[in-house]
């Protein structure tokens, strides 16, 4: 299959170069299960997100498992090299609401982590959050599902700890809802980012807590598990540092979501060379449960396909992520398909699912 154009960039043509032969791996067969039998999902795709990795890259579906994963990928040694212009970890918070409409937002939003979660957050206000929050409910759930990742209320001296991190966004909600937490990113700027807010963060991933089990209540991987060579070892590492009875929650995107039907080689979700293997509710599901994780399940239901399609349609237009715009007619269809979501599981953006450690 030939590859796409070249990608216009900013009226510019972008030339993202080879990534060198020496700095790839060959699979031959499917990372998780093992299976020869597979098929070309993607081919020729290249850097459409950030502009900073070079190469063009094979992205292959496993008849057996269904997982998705690029072959050849980049080498454990030289991955760091796709993350030279990766901004997400190291940026700051959005700043203040300037618009009415913002302000209000900002007001229910808080008001609802005011009373449902203790946090202390201005400007907040109870009658908005009711209204905009308890009402249609869809805030609530972007609150409690998605900037929550569905955590319980903790009790005392409970103890949590985010994987990639990054710079503590997350981190500082769960602390302020009572949480003890502590994480770990691979990026040094977002760590140094975050210890600037007071947090227990350390450079690198799980082989830094080599010397922990059994020691935390909850553990959260957000957009992760798609970045490593190694998934199994990941999630096992994730399920000897949980307690017996422990919280565990985990979001990646998903490979059998409409966007990717819709979009294609566009789909937000593909982000090659940086997503190295991609899961759908199935797939990653079972991968949890040889693990050893008891009641894998999916989470609750929220909105998220609004941005995702935003971000695809920058993409097929060659555009920067922070130029992307929601027109009425494609606001029009997220409802429809957020809608079609509610029910339909397996179609949603991302596989975002909670499990436990058994006693």
């Amino acid at each position: 299959m030939a590859g796409p154009p070249r990608l216009r960039y900013n009226r510019c043509v972008v030339d993202s170069g080879d990534w060198p032969r020496s700095d790839l791996e060959t699979l031959g067969r499917c990372p998780l299960c093992g299976s020869q039998r597979r098929e070309v999902l993607f081919d020729g795709l290249v850097d459409a997100t950030y502009f900073c990795a070079p190469g063009r890259w094979t992205l292959r579906s496993c008849a057996d498992c269904r997982c998705a994963y690029l072959d050849p990928r980049p080498t454990v040694a030289s991955i760091g090299r796709a993350y030279s212009g990766y901004y997400t970890h190291g940026e700051d918070d959005a700043p203040s609401p300037s618009s009415r409409l913002g302000r209000l937002k900002a007001a229910a939003r808080n008001g609802h982590l005011r009373s449902r979660w203790g946090i202390n957050r201005e400007p907040a206000s109870g009658a908005l959050s009711a209204l905009l929050v308890t009402g249609p409910g869809l805030l609530a759930r972007q609150i409690d599902q998605g900037e929550m990742r569905g955590l319980p209320r903790p009790a005392a001296s409970r103890e949590l700890l985010d994987i990639g991190c990054g710079n503590g966004r997350f981190l500082v909600l769960a602390r302020d809802a009572g949480w003890r937490v502590r994480g770990v990113d691979f990026d040094a700027a977002a760590v140094e980012a975050a210890r600037r807010r007071g947090l227990d963060v350390s450079v690198g991933g799980v082989e830094v807590l080599a010397a922990e089990s059994g020691r935390y209540d909850a553990i959260t991987l957000s957009h992760v598990v798609e970045h490593v060579h190694d998934p199994r070892a990941l999630l096992a590492a994730c399920l000897r540092l949980l307690k017996p009875g422990g919280y565990f929650w985990i979001e990646t995107p998903n490979v059998a979501s409409h966007g990717l039907r819709a979009f294609g080689a566009h789909w937000r979700g593909l982000e090659a060379p940086r997503h190295l293997i991609l899961f759908d509710h199935a797939t990653l599901r079972k991968l949890m449960e040889d693990v050893g994780f008891a009641r894998v399940a999916p989470a609750a239901w929220r909105p998220t396909y609004q941005w995702m399609d935003m971000s695809s349609r920058a993409i097929r237009d060659g555009l920067k992520q922070d130029q992307m715009r929601a027109s009425p007619a494609s606001r029009a269809w997220s409802i429809f398909v957020e809608a079609a979501n509610v029910f339909r599981t397996g179609r949603r953006e991302f596989v975002t699912l909670t499990a436990t450690k058994a006693p």
